[in-house]
């Protein structure tokens, strides 16, 4: 037995000795490739690929690394997606700067059952994109490694792993202040437009304003209300910043996020046990929706308007009723959103060979569409039907298959953990819900602010479970 074990460990050092190794040349090639795009990029892709590989490994850098795009995605969202490194005509985005500088450290980080479980699918699911990249990078260039970009910002797995590898604890000790500055942050939506005009300029695709971007809110207000409910970390304080969680999510008015919201919650209320120590999680999930629910009410009457139109109960009856197929506030972009998926699904189904296939990263999924200021509109607003037009049922049935294996074995762990390990696992649970509900209805995991905080707390929340687990096997 012991040499098994040690042939084990053996073959783990080698695998960790060779991460950064593989690290660096990947980062040499990417250089090497962008000689053709100008001397500039060249100098500044080397210099970045040089510092990072001096550092690579270091604990200090790959955890800095790790908390600031997790806090810059959760919190300034859009804007913090389009802050990067400019080279001459190319900027390379700010996450993908700081991904490469943490997975030496975190490919260091070790696994258990459910952690190797969820890398396999994550190394197939990268394979395919590497291949889609290699083929249509000749063609498409930038817009074929922007779409790209989910596949490799999947990576945050293995760094929310490392992260959650030093124990859940830590993690909620610096988590809870970037919760509470995306209260905050929220908070000022009714001021947006004030906000883009003195906010700085960024821009990776084009220049927006860095404040003022509240894409993809939702799904972060509805992880920071689960948050502060369940695991209460400024003790009774918490209640009311849930409360401004559930106003914001009012002002947001978008129908994705109520039913995200509605589905997390019925899914620990309904789930999450009976009776006994996993009985308290219900109980405190319901107590803090009436008190937090109280809080909402106080903020609500100061908000002078959400964004597509007054807070009040007439409002949110019509604009729940579009799902329905009936006119409203919002009817118009679900019916864009069909034109939209037909389309797309006419790409794939025109050819037979495109189901194995897809139609590759780079074309448009929406025939050209543009919104207001010429902005192209390039995937049908839905996460799953891209991944499919663009990588066929394979690409599909792999991205499915993460999803899967970073979702349920955190829900079997939470019915089955008690105490605080229970809460913490339940919030993991209510975080990752809204990111899987709301990808299907806008382009949520197209961008960092969505795949970074799905992933990396997916990444958390499994290396808690393999804790568990074996603290459970070692106790039995």
């Amino acid at each position: 037995m012991s040499g098994e074990l040690a042939t084990r460990r053996g073959l783990m050092v080698a695998t960790l000795g060779i991460a950064p190794i593989a690290a660096t040349v990947g980062l040499a090639l990417g250089t090497g490739a962008l000689i053709a795009l100008g001397q500039l990029a060249s100098l500044v892709v080397a210099g970045t690929a040089g510092a990072i590989a001096a550092l690579a490994g270091a604990p200090l850098l790959g955890r800095a690394s790790a908390v600031l795009a997790l806090t810059g995605n959760l919190v300034l969202l859009y804007g913090f997606a389009n802050v990067g490194i400019r080279a001459g005509d190319v900027a390379i985005p700010l996450t993908d700067v700081l991904l490469v500088a943490a997975l030496p450290w975190a490919l260091r980080g070790l696994r258990g059952p459910a952690g190797r479980r969820a890398v396999g699918w994550w190394a197939a699911f990268l394979g395919l994109g590497l291949a889609h990249l290699a083929l249509a990078f000749p063609t498409y260039g930038v817009l074929a490694v922007r779409d790209f970009l989910i596949v490799l910002e999947a990576s945050f797995l293995i760094v929310g792993y490392r992260l959650g590898g030093e124990g859940w604890p830590s993690v909620v000790r610096w988590l809870r202040w970037a919760y509470l500055a995306c209260a905050l942050y929220f908070a000022a939506f009714p001021l947006r437009e004030w906000l883009t005009t003195v906010s700085p300029v960024v821009g990776v695709q084009r220049d927006v304003p860095l404040l003022g971007q509240y894409a993809g809110a939702g799904a972060a207000a509805i992880a920071g209300f689960f948050f502060m409910a369940l695991l209460r970390p400024f003790g009774r304080w918490s209640l009311a910043i849930a409360g401004l969680f559930l106003a914001e999510l009012a002002m947001f008015q978008s129908r994705g996020d109520y039913l995200a919201f509605l589905t997390a919650a019925g899914l620990v209320l309904s789930v999450a046990g009976r009776g006994g120590r996993r009985g308290r999680v219900r109980l405190a999930l319901a107590g803090a929706l009436f008190a937090a629910s109280f809080v909402a009410a106080l903020v609500l009457p100061l908000a002078p308007a959400g964004r597509l139109g007054p807070i009040l109960p007439e409002f949110y009856a019509e604009h729940v009723a579009t799902l329905l197929g009936r006119e409203g506030p919002g009817a118009g972009t679900i019916r864009d959103r069909l034109e939209w998926a037909r389309y797309t699904v006419g790409l794939v189904i025109d050819d037979p060979y495109h189901l194995l296939t897809g139609v590759g990263y780079g074309p448009s999924l929406t025939g050209g569409f543009q919104v207001t200021g010429g902005v192209p509109v390039r995937q049908p607003h839905n996460d799953y039907l891209e991944t499919f037009a663009r990588t066929g049922i394979p690409g599909l049935a792999c991205f499915v298959g993460l999803l899967a294996e970073v979702f349920l074995p955190v829900l079997r762990a939470a019915r089955h953990a008690s105490g605080e390990d229970a809460r913490f696992l339940w919030w993991v649970v209510t975080a990752i819900v809204p990111y899987l509900v709301i990808a299907a209805a806008q382009p949520l995991l197209a961008f960092p602010y969505g795949t970074v905080p799905l992933f990396t707390i997916a990444g958390v929340g499994l290396a808690t479970v393999d804790r568990v687990w074996v603290g459970r096997t070692a106790r039995g």
